[in-house]
């Protein structure tokens, strides 16, 4: 099959996509020492929180990005570490969205169904895809709670922007995805080994909380940062306001914000000190539940009144019956 200029470009921008895979096939290429460094850097940006929109001029500069996709996905596959392939991966995610503002439609719909989405539907303006992606896809941002949503026979309406960030969340799924090698090239293994240095020597570290000290959604929050999984915006901002109401520090709070895979300390602290000045209070559980990170019914009115199992209950006040009984 004979492939144009165009097909390279949108290859090189989206190479986990069919269209990539068809041509790398049609292409023969050694695992060397020179692919091998291609994946280091591609690895060591997405570390560094580093996303570049590039310009692809000639096929050779298309191939050249795919073969450093590939190459970082077969260090990934080497290495296992968790920290790193979400970085990986909330890199991809970004790029995607970077370059899909200047897509075309028709390539818009080619790429999420490679990415497993194939149920947007165009009737005229409106724009809908099928609830069961939606939810499986779609970020967890109020903004795009089900419930605020006109639902019709099955199909969520949704605007070009959601779109593309829905399509970017698949894409971070995809790419979380490392399959493992039967056979790692030496080049491979020896640019693992390099990428090893450059992770932190000892893991974030993590507020030390006793069991049961943290209400059911609080915890579930925690626990999604000590994953390194990208937690959404609300979700940051939910566990910040709950943090600083239980009167933790910043340096510590920023010990647990630094297990995010986009985690940027000038942004985070920013963030924390924005609500500390503003003085934000514990959302109630209601508003929690319509953020979606209600996991128990715990029975309670705000998270911020949770007693757990080693927090006691406040001394209940005497009433004045209780006063005439003792006299």
């Amino acid at each position: 099959m004979a492939y144009f200029l165009d097909d390279y470009v949108f290859a090189a921008k989206y190479p986990f996509s069919s269209r990539a895979k068809e041509i790398m096939r049609s292409m023969s290429i050694n695992a060397d020492e020179e692919m091998a460094n291609a994946g280091f850097s591609r690895l060591s940006s997405a570390l560094n929180g580093e996303i570049r929109r590039k310009v692809f001029l000639h096929e050779d500069d298309a191939v050249r990005e795919m073969v450093e996709y590939g190459a970082a996905r077969m260090i990934l596959s080497q290495m296992r570490n968790r920290f790193l392939t979400s970085k990986y991966a909330v890199a991809e995610s970004k790029k995607t969205f970077a370059y899909l503002g200047d897509e075309a439609p028709e390539n818009i719909i080619s790429l999420a169904a490679d990415v497993g989405i194939s149920s947007f539907r165009e009737d005229g303006a409106r724009l809908t895809m099928d609830v069961a992606d939606f939810l499986l896809y779609a970020p967890r941002d109020v903004h795009y709670k089900l419930i605020s949503r006109g639902l019709d026979a099955g199909r969520v309406p949704i605007s070009r922007h959601e779109q593309i960030r829905i399509i970017s969340e698949a894409v971070k799924k995809y790419a979380e995805r490392i399959p493992a090698m039967q056979a790692v090239p030496p080049a491979i293994k020896a640019a693992a080994e390099k990428m090893y240095a450059l992770l932190p020597k000892i893991e974030p570290q993590k507020i030390s909380f006793k069991e049961g000290e943290n209400p059911p959604c609080i915890e579930a929050i925690l626990d999604m940062m000590r994953k390194h999984e990208n937690v959404a915006h609300t979700g940051r901002w939910l566990l910040a306001v709950y943090l600083i109401n239980r009167g933790v520090g910043n340096e510590d709070m920023l010990k647990v914000f630094a297990n995010a895979p986009d985690y940027n300390e000038k942004i985070a602290l920013y963030q924390i000190e924005h609500a500390r000045k503003r003085g934000y209070k514990m959302p109630n559980c209601s508003s929690v539940v319509g953020y979606g990170y209600c996991v128990a019914d715990c029975r309670i009115t705000n998270p911020i009144n949770w007693r757990g199992k080693s927090r006691p209950p406040p001394p209940k006040a005497e009433s004045k019956n209780d006063e005439k009984v003792k006299g």
